[in-house]
């Protein structure tokens, strides 16, 4: 299946931005040609992925020591609340590839 991750970062919504009139002509294009079911957006000035903090390092050396992980068993690898705060902001992301890549694997 093929996918297509349709990402704005312009700080104007409005679609004043060349790089957002040209990245929604692309994806309509792409989508008309694809569909949507391999379609996701993501505006980054909307919704931002926050930067990486010293807890988010923290966090993910320690499960790097363990191996491969699954996500149900990282929060057995917390150690305080910012690392806890920085797993409540990443979860959300690895689910969304996790699903996504399944659907993919599903679909050949």
């Amino acid at each position: 299946m093929t996918s297509l991750l349709h990402i704005d970062a312009s700080a104007s919504h409005y679609g004043e931005f060349v790089s957002r009139q040209l990245s929604a002509l692309f994806a309509e294009s792409w989508r008309g040609v694809h569909g949507d079911a391999g379609y996701r957006y993501r505006d980054v000035a909307n919704e931002p992925v926050p930067p990486v903090t010293a807890a988010y390092v923290n966090l993910g050396r320690r499960v790097e020591r363990h191996g491969i992980v699954a996500p149900s068993e990282v929060p057995a690898l917390i150690e305080n609340e910012a690392e806890q705060r920085e797993w409540d902001l990443t979860l959300p992301l690895i689910t969304e590839l996790l699903t996504r890549s399944k659907a993919r694997e599903l679909m050949r």
